[in-house]
């Protein structure tokens, strides 16, 4: 994909009728990690939101991070804080604690849509074995090993992601 400049990126944005767009910046000094995001209104272009978070170790993106932005960024464009409390954005537990994992994974998905199903299947299997509880991972390769003609193993891996599906979003839940 080519980079757009700014512009563009607004009046897209506006013409698929997107309110806000968030823009991030990653630092990573040792093994301190740092995010900052702003919360931007595509129609104006003002700043709605600004805020930042940091966590020690890689494996803190997904235990905390991106749970704290989530809900500083949902709160900046009005999502009460009542609504937010009855509301699990705890990343961690829905995917994988492991962030090698989690690229290895969506490395398999970029190359199976793709369709380069034994490149997939390498990535996949993976972020399987570095996580052997990423139940959306399973999903995907049932999905490869179908793709293969492998039937056995896909049904396999359709079992092992039902399993598992308790730490999956809602949304992967109903894939699965």
């Amino acid at each position: 994909m080519e980079n757009m400049d700014r512009d563009t990126g607004f009046e897209i944005c506006k013409r698929e009728g997107i309110k806000n767009i968030v823009t991030g910046s990653f630092t990573k000094a040792g093994d301190m990690f740092a995010i900052d995001v702003k919360v931007l209104d595509v129609h104006s272009k003002n700043l709605v939101k600004s805020t930042s978070t940091s966590g020690q170790g890689e494996d803190s993106i997904l235990r905390s991070l991106i749970d704290d932005l989530s809900r500083e960024i949902s709160t900046g464009i009005g999502i009460s804080k009542a609504k937010l409390d009855t509301t699990s954005l705890d990343i961690e537990n829905i995917t994988t604690d492991s962030m090698e994992a989690y690229q290895s994974y969506l490395k398999g998905v970029e190359a199976y849509d793709k369709f380069y199903y034994d490149q997939a299947k390498k990535y996949i299997e993976n972020a399987i074995a570095l996580d052997p509880q990423f139940a959306v991972a399973y999903l995907y390769l049932g999905r490869v090993q179908g793709a293969l003609g492998h039937r056995e193993a896909r049904d396999e891996a359709y079992v092992k992601a039902k399993e598992l599906s308790q730490k999956a979003t809602e949304k992967e839940r109903l894939m699965i």
